[in-house]
Formats: C-alpha cells, sequence, structure tokens
C-alpha cells in the first residue's frame, strides 16, 4: 500500500515529464522514477544510520573558527563533515554535510554519492535557510554525472519544466561535489593513510 501512495504521490507530484509514448498514460514513466526514489532514500535512509557508527570514517572541518570578520563579507562560518569508507583498496567519499552561517542565516547543503556503488554523486540538496520556512529548498538527483530529476520544496518537478538554469544548478553542483572530494582525498593524503 506504502508503494502505491507513493507512486499516486509521485505520479501526481509531476504531471507531464516525458513525453508518453503512444497508449503510455504516463503511468509507466511514473512507476520508474518512483522505483528510483524510493531505492534511492532507503540507500540515503540506511547511509545516514551509519553515519554515527564505526562502519564509516567522519572527518570534521571548521572554517573560519575564530568567527574573524571578513572585510567586505561579514562574519561568515562553515562547519563540513565528510564521511567516507574504504573499499577496494580506496578510499570511497559517501556524505559531505555543509553548515553555513552568515549573520543570521544558516543554509545547508547534502552532497550523497555513491547509491549505485559507482563513488559518484548520487544527490544534492541545499537549504537557503533553516530559521525560514519559506526560504529556497531544492534537490538535484544525479546518475552516471547526469541529472535525472530536480525537486524544489520537496516535490520532483516534471522533467519539461527544468529549463537551462536548473541543468546549470546541475553543473555547479557537480563541480562543488568534485571539489569536496578533492578536498577529502588531500586530507587523507597528507594524513599519510
Amino acid at each position: 500500500m506504502l508503494l502505491f501512495t507513493f507512486s499516486a504521490a509521485i505520479a501526481i507530484a509531476q504531471p507531464g515529464g516525458d513525453l508518453p509514448v503512444e497508449g503510455d498514460d504516463g503511468a509507466k514513466e511514473a512507476a520508474e522514477r518512483a522505483t528510483y526514489l524510493i531505492n534511492f532514500h532507503n540507500y540515503n535512509a540506511a547511509l545516514n544510520s551509519d553515519l554515527g557508527t564505526k562502519k564509516i570514517f567522519h572527518h570534521h572541518i571548521d572554517i573560519n573558527r575564530t568567527q574573524a570578520n571578513i572585510p567586505g563579507v561579514g562574519v561568515v562560518t562553515e562547519s563540513i563533515d565528510c564521511y567516507f569508507v574504504y573499499r577496494n583498496e580506496g578510499f570511497v567519499v559517501k556524505k559531505v554535510l555543509v553548515l553555513m552561517n552568515n549573520g543570521q542565516i544558516s543554509s545547508t547543503k547534502e552532497f550523497t554519492f555513491d547509491a549505485k556503488e559507482d563513488g559518484e554523486l548520487s544527490y544534492y540538496s541545499y537549504n537557503g535557510d533553516l530559521n525560514n520556512p519559506k526560504s529556497e529548498k531544492k534537490g538535484l538527483y544525479f546518475q552516471s554525472k547526469q541529472l535525472i530529476f530536480y525537486s524544489e520544496d520537496g516535490i520532483v518537478q516534471p522533467k519539461n519544466s527544468y529549463g537551462d538554469d536548473i541543468f546549470k544548478q546541475g553543473i555547479d553542483a557537480l563541480n562543488m561535489a568534485e571539489d569536496f572530494r578533492l578536498m577529502l582525498n588531500t586530507l587523507i593524503r597528507v594524513q599519510g593513510i
């Protein structure tokens, strides 16, 4: 029953989407989307439950820990948590969580990797202001470095509504994810592990 309800919610939240083939009412595409999202969210829930355990390595970084006033910017701090595992004689990033404080505004970014065991970015989310329920909230789902779904305020949008701006956001998220992967790999290298 839960699967049917979730499938129906996805189908309702995404009218249109890809153009259906003749004789298809969009149910097949909606079912494929629902299956993908359920699989990803199950992966993410299992990953989140392992974050505080010794199954996953955890590095924490504080940016501007002294809360110094940055000229022209003000006091901006970031707290970065990197979670990774050792697999096949190498380290694989699983999740990066970023909390940024800029004055009264606290925003978050989440990067989730490796849902398909390919080491690649699977999901990126952004919450523009934790203290404002009306702030920008978006999620980008990826597969093989390709944007496959976009959500706004928790609702997955139809693919035919993405536009160039959404795809640019996807490229920006992939670039940020790669920067965090590079940062973590550099930390691991200087540790001598």
